[in-house]
């Protein structure tokens, strides 16, 4: 597990080295440490170096790690309520009613201010939106049917999203191509700290909530009979899932599937056991996330491809893969 953990690290860490070296301007790594150094106090590298690490790339970075954790804390939650490999923020729905939320919070925030209306109403339309879901399993059932549920409802409110911001017409309003497929080319280090509690406070929640939604695996007769609280396990769990989808699409826009790859491969690492794999996937979804949005910058270099559609060229075939896994078991 040591092994495990030390190569994960590794790659995170490559990875985030690699991140701020790539862009319009390139940076070797030396210069990068150098520069990496001298926003700490203890180098001296040029100006410019500094300023493209510490003004542009650091936040972002950080923002793409700090997304891919939290939409991967958002998944291990609801894969642990609704037992299903397909339970995510993005198919459940769950991201798009966020996006609609930060838009219409968006409105209401001063240009040049924190979007901190926006990401607030986000993650309370994520709170509804996953509670909502929640209470018409009954009607719909777990499932296939569920997600189904769910990408309708999500392409609803991605409608509205795209209503609003064609209506509202607003500079307050990010552009339509960040709200439908993701971006972190205009992250700064305000947009982050709004987000960064958030995440932290959702993904915390869920996992004080992991050795619950362990003995929820087994139904939720035996959990209750083992002494759980179902009922609130499963609000607790929904709300910090809401809160983590919707803060990271305040951040960063509606980006799906990493919900979906970074717990699976949790899963492989460590097995199904929420304390062990929780921190496992946000470390996953963080690095696989970054290489995304490393990959936008070169795939059409100067032009940045959004990193939605990275992560979607990903994900469509690692959902087909669960769906077919899912089918044989």
């Amino acid at each position: 597990m040591k092994g495990r953990w030390a190569l994960l690290v590794g790659i995170l860490i490559g990875v985030s080295v690699l991140s701020l070296g790539i862009g319009a301007v390139s940076l070797s790594l030396p210069e990068v440490w150098n520069g990496v150094l001298t926003g700490v106090g203890l180098g001296s590298a040029p100006e410019t170096a500094t300023a493209v690490i510490w003004e542009l790339r650091m936040p972002r970075t950080l923002a793409a790690l700090l997304v891919g954790g939290g939409i991967a804390a958002a998944g291990v939650g609801l894969r642990g309520i609704y037992r299903s490999p397909m339970a995510e923020p993005y198919l459940l729905g769950i991201s798009p009613a966020a996006g609609l939320g930060v838009v219409i919070g968006s409105l209401f925030t001063p240009i040049g201010v924190p979007p901190v209306a926006g990401a607030i109403l986000g993650a309370a339309t994520a709170v509804l939106m996953a509670l909502g879901i929640h209470r018409l399993t009954a009607a719909v059932g777990a499932g296939n049917r569920l997600i189904l549920l769910g990408v309708a409802l999500g392409l609803t409110f991605l409608a509205w999203t795209v209503t609003v911001i064609f209506v509202g017409d607003s500079p307050r309003l990010p552009t339509f191509t960040y709200f439908v497929f993701g971006s972190f080319a205009a992250v700064t280090w305000s947009h982050f700290l709004v987000a960064l509690p958030l995440i932290a406070a959702g993904a915390a929640i869920i996992g004080v909530r992991g050795r619950a939604l362990d003995l929820m695996s087994l139904g939720d007769a035996p959990a209750r009979s083992l002494g759980v609280e179902v009922q609130r396990t499963t609000t607790w769990v929904l709300v910090a899932a809401g809160i983590a989808a919707g803060a990271s699409v305040a951040l960063a826009g509606v980006i799906g599937f990493v919900g979906l790859i970074a717990p699976h491969i949790a899963n492989r690492i460590v097995g199904p056991r929420h304390g062990r794999s929780l921190p496992v996937a946000i470390a996953v979804g963080g690095t696989l996330l970054l290489i995304c949005d490393i990959a936008s910058r070169l795939v059409a270099n100067p032009v940045e491809v959004p990193v939605g559609i990275v992560v979607a060229a990903i994900g469509g075939p690692a959902l087909v893969g669960v769906l077919l896994q899912s089918r044989q078991a």
